[in-house]
């Protein structure tokens, strides 16, 4: 199981290696944003299964640490998007597109090194996209 703060990293690794400064910084910071939500916000999605062992481990390690990438959910990207990026980031329309542009490359990368499932991925690629349109 490659954990979702493994994953993460390595998706920031690459973008590192092939964008410049200024991009790069841009994508650290939404994936920062990502990784808040999950650790502050992601486990009231967890089934009451996941979510003892979730309890178990909480005070010792964070969401990212615990949890594997196939527990990034839609049902989870929705809140995320629709409600936690726009009252938590920057109030910035410039950072809103930020994140339009970022979340998609981050699904469709993970998706790509199979991380997520088909059908996971096409759904959470439906929330960036009507997130984008609303900008």
């Amino acid at each position: 199981m490659t954990t979702i703060e493994k994953a993460l990293e390595e998706f920031l690794s690459e973008q590192k290696r092939l964008l410049k400064p200024r991009p790069y910084d841009e994508y650290e910071e939404v994936v920062s944003f990502f990784k808040w939500y999950l650790h502050g916000f992601a486990y009231v999605y967890l089934s009451e299964e996941d979510g003892k062992y979730y309890d178990e481990l909480c005070d010792k390690k964070g969401y990212c640490e615990i949890f594997g990438t196939e527990y990034i959910r839609s049902t989870g990207m929705r809140f995320f998007l629709g409600d936690f990026i726009t009252r938590k980031g920057p109030c910035s329309k410039t950072f809103m597109k930020t994140v339009g542009r970022v979340m998609p490359e981050l699904i469709n990368w993970l998706h790509e090194k199979g991380y997520t499932e088909d059908e996971e991925s096409n759904k959470i690629n439906v929330f960036i996209k009507e997130f984008k349109d609303d900008l």
